[in-house]
Order: C-alpha cells, then sequence, then structure tokens
C-alpha cells in the first residue's frame, strides 16, 4: 500500500507538472493546527527529481507487481482484470522515462524564454537553462523500460487475416483499442466508448443514425496529416489528387464488401489508421441501417450541421475506438468492453526515436523504432521508402527526423491525450508555426454536394473558427483563488 501512495502522490505532481509547470512540492505533514496556506513553487530541476527520486524509491522497495499480465491455461498472456488500474512496476519505468523525456524537452530545459526570467520572491529562478545532458537521462530510463518490457511480453498489437500468418493492418489499428493487448502499459476499465448509448458514442455518431449526437468533430488539419497508403504525405504523393471522385471499399464495415460510392479523391488510397480514426463526407456506417446508406454532411443533407443544434462544424466525425459490432437498434450489441487506454507501447517507441535522434541524428535506432510503428499501420517505413526511391534524404538528417516523428506522434496517438502536451513542450503552437493554434480548418458545411469548381461546393476547405493563442499558453495560468491564498506562489509567465 505505500508503494501504491508513494505512485499516486508521483503520478499527482507529475499531472500538475505537464500543466503548471513547478508547483509547492510538500513533502512532509503540516502541522494541523497552522491555518497560513503559503507555499513557493519548487524549481522545474526540483521538481523533477522530487518525482524522480519517488519513483527510484518505488523501484528498490520492489513491492509492486511486475505487470498486470498472465500466463492462461493456453500459455498466452493475459490481463488480470481483477487488478486493473493498479500500478505495475512497468507504469512505473515508463512514466520514469516519459518524466525525463519532458525534462529535456524545450519547455522545461531552457527553451522558454519567458519562464526564464521567473522567479520566487526571494529571487530563485524556477526555470533552468538548457542542458542538452538530460536526452542522455532520457534515453537511459527509455532503455530501462523497454528492456523491461520486451523481456515481460509486451509488443505492438497486431492483427492477422484468418490463416494466422498476414498482418491485417486494418484490424490491427482497429482492435488495439476494442481489447486489452499485450501493447497496454497502463488502462482503465472506464471508457465512454463501451455502450452505444454513452456521451462518447453518442457524439460520434451521425445524428441520421438513432439519436446520434454528431458532437466531435475532426480538423482538416488532422485529415490532412495522416498518410497515404503509400506512407508519404498527401503534397507528396503523386497518387493523392483532390479533383474528382471514386467509388471505393469501406475497410471498417462489419460486412465486406461495403462500397462506398461517389467517394471525394482526398479520402481515397489513405492509410488504415485514417479509415479507423475519421468519419468523412460519403463513407458508410460499419453496420448499415439500409442498404447503400452513407454519411451527407453538406447544407441539405442527412448529417447537416443544422439538425437539431447538433453541431460538427467541419463535415468530419471521430470514429476512432467506435466499436464495429456495436449498433444502437435491433437485436446488435449495444455493449462493448473496451479499455481507456492511458500509456502504450507505441508511444515510447516514438520517444525512444525522438530522445536518439536528439543525441545522434545518425544512430539506426532513430528509423528502427519510428518504423517499426508505421509498419504496424500498415504503411511503408522510411527505410522502404528510400530503398525503393520513394522519398530519400530523411534517415540521418536531424531536422527531416525530429519532424519525421513529430508527424509520426500526431497521427499514431490521434486524440488520445497526447497531442496537447507534445506541441506544447516543443514549443510549436505560434502562429506560422507547424502547429500553429489558431487555425481550425475544415470543409464548406455551408455547401451542397456540388462540383468542385462551384463556389458553394462542400468539397473546399474552409477556416470555420479562429482560436485565440498566446505565449502565456504553453503553461496553464494558476487559479486567481490559490494565488491570493498563497502569496508565495508566484503566477506562470505572461499571465
Amino acid at each position: 500500500m505505500k508503494a501504491e501512495a508513494k505512485f499516486f502522490i508521483a503520478y499527482g505532481y507529475f499531472s500538475l507538472f505537464e500543466l503548471y509547470g513547478p508547483v509547492p512540492i510538500l513533502d512532509k505533514l503540516e502541522d494541523p493546527s497552522v491555518t497560513a496556506f503559503d507555499y513557493p513553487r519548487a524549481s522545474v530541476d526540483e521538481m523533477i527529481n522530487f518525482i524522480d527520486n519517488l519513483y527510484a524509491e518505488i523501484l528498490e522497495e520492489d513491492k509492486l507487481p511486475q505487470t498486470l499480465m498472465q500466463k492462461g491455461p493456453d500459455g498466452k498472456l493475459k490481463y488480470n482484470m481483477n487488478e486493473m488500474v493498479r500500478p505495475t512496476k512497468a507504469v512505473v519505468l515508463a512514466l520514469r522515462a516519459k518524466l525525463w523525456v519532458y525534462a529535456a524537452s524545450p519547455l522545461f530545459n531552457g527553451g522558454y524564454k519567458e519562464a526564464l526570467e521567473l522567479t520566487n520572491k526571494d529571487g530563485k529562478r524556477l526555470f533552468p537553462d538548457k542542458d542538452p545532458g538530460k536526452w542522455e537521462t532520457a534515453k537511459k530510463h527509455l532503455e530501462t523500460f523497454l528492456n523491461f518490457a520486451k523481456s515481460n511480453g509486451y509488443d505492438l498489437f497486431k492483427a492477422y487475416d484468418e490463416s494466422g500468418k498476414n498482418e491485417d493492418p486494418n484490424q490491427s489499428v482497429y482492435r488495439l483499442f476494442q481489447e486489452y493487448n499485450q501493447e497496454i502499459i497502463w488502462a482503465t476499465t472506464v471508457s465512454q466508448h463501451m455502450n452505444v448509448d454513452s456521451e462518447g458514442n453518442r457524439r460520434c455518431r451521425p445524428t441520421a443514425i438513432y439519436d446520434g449526437f454528431s458532437g466531435i468533430a475532426p480538423s482538416q488539419i488532422y485529415v490532412d496529416a495522416f498518410f497515404t497508403r503509400n506512407g508519404l504525405d498527401i503534397h507528396e504523393d503523386p497518387e493523392y489528387n483532390e479533383t474528382g471522385f471514386t467509388d471505393i471499399e469501406n475497410p471498417c464495415a462489419y460486412q465486406k464488401p461495403q462500397i462506398d460510392k461517389h467517394i471525394f479523391n482526398m479520402y481515397v488510397n489513405r492509410e488504415p489508421r485514417f479509415y479507423n480514426a475519421i468519419t468523412y463526407q460519403g463513407k458508410s456506417w460499419h453496420i448499415q441501417m439500409e442498404d447503400g446508406w452513407q454519411v451527407d454532411f453538406t447544407k441539405s443533407g442527412n448529417n447537416s450541421n443544422y439538425i437539431a443544434f447538433r453541431e460538427h462544424y467541419t463535415g468530419y466525425l471521430l470514429y476512432k475506438r467506435t466499436s464495429q459490432d456495436c449498433f444502437p437498434q435491433g437485436d446488435w450489441l449495444r455493449v462493448h468492453a473496451c479499455p481507456s487506454i492511458i500509456l502504450r507501447l507505441a508511444d515510447f517507441y516514438l520517444y525512444y526515436a525522438e530522445v536518439c535522434n536528439e543525441i545522434n541524428p545518425k544512430d539506426p535506432a532513430i528509423i528502427e523504432y519510428l518504423d517499426k510503428v508505421r509498419e504496424r499501420a500498415g504503411i511503408p517505413g522510411y527505410q522502404e521508402l528510400q530503398a525503393t526511391g520513394k522519398k530519400t534524404g530523411v534517415i540521418g538528417d536531424y531536422e527531416k527526423q525530429a519532424y519525421a516523428i513529430r508527424r509520426e506522434r500526431q497521427v499514431e496517438l490521434y486524440v488520445e491525450g497526447q497531442r496537447y502536451f507534445d506541441v506544447r513542450r516543443w514549443m510549436i503552437c505560434d502562429p506560422g508555426q507547424e502547429a500553429d493554434q489558431t487555425q481550425f480548418w475544415g470543409m464548406n458545411v455551408d455547401g451542397e454536394d456540388l462540383p468542385l469548381d462551384d463556389p458553394g461546393t462542400f468539397y473546399q476547405r474552409k477556416n470555420v473558427r479562429k482560436n485565440q493563442w498566446v505565449r502565456a499558453m504553453y503553461l496553464y495560468p494558476f487559479p486567481h483563488n490559490e494565488v491570493v491564498k498563497s502569496p508565495s506562489l508566484v503566477q506562470n509567465p505572461l499571465w
């Protein structure tokens, strides 16, 4: 119990650190008779070391289970569902590695110039100058975790065809989120996608399908971020075009083949992660209400932005995590137990590629781990792209590899709660930068299914909302009432 208590103290502080940067550290019991509430902030390095020391103590005491995976009667590893969410050594090692990736990243490692001037009232600086050695520390902890993971049965989840010999990438990227598997490091049993009538599921479902809410709308920025089936950016692939329409098979259909008619070529020949993440104009549902049904986001369509004020804004709906076995009518399955993943192995493969690139861009591990994630997703890795001449010049180039890693994290971890923190720790959010936070694009939901050259057509990119962004938003502000209670609590930069 003490080890678990220490773990959740460390996890709580890390969660605060992600949002606010360093906060006050209370490492001993306070006298209950004391009525004053006034604590200064720790520095970044003090907070990192405080959390890291808690993880080190937990590992040294060795009281937590190694993993929650056990061998079943058939010899295969299975999760101990009776102890789900319990912290394990695997979780501690993973979070310790993640902590040091954050510590090494620009936001917390000398890159946030406004924060470098921030001091407590006694003059103590809170944010450190850049220390490249923190990448080495991050690499050491990542290697410790990855070696542990390999020796304890963790691996990227892959699904296979009926022969059991050939990987089915569409099923791999779909079923990863539908069942407990060897890629999951830490997950909870609470998910809004378990029940077709629950909040998350309903808001991912078109309005035209029984009581759908149509409320979670991906932006065009993310639609464009997914690669083509050739593993290339849409602007690099000669197969990609936005000049017409094609009939295509919906790979997410419950019963195959299910052919969707008149699909805009923007959505044709894309990678499996795209089809399993986005509901786009003309896509059928995995279980059909009627033969030939397709979602229509246009102004007069069956999922218009104007129906019952259930706006989707962008002409897209989120599809990721939706169970292809469930349907909200008839005798179809309505409840499907699935994990809500907090940590999974692919995330850490990409962290490892990132830290290796920061230390030595010529390290072959960079492309090795980046390609592991891409190949599981059913697209060529950078080694194959270079060998076939389809994309060259990336391998060994620091800037191009860094960009490739950022893009892979954007696609692989889409809507898994990591992008928000990634773009901030990288500090790429300002207007005109790679993750410009002021832009929110979609299709023209005020348009109709008209020819592409018609000004009133749906098939035009449109900036549907302009978001507010100032550099203060790299970190959360401390709530005003907390600053009032604790005069020593200095506010974050620019707030």
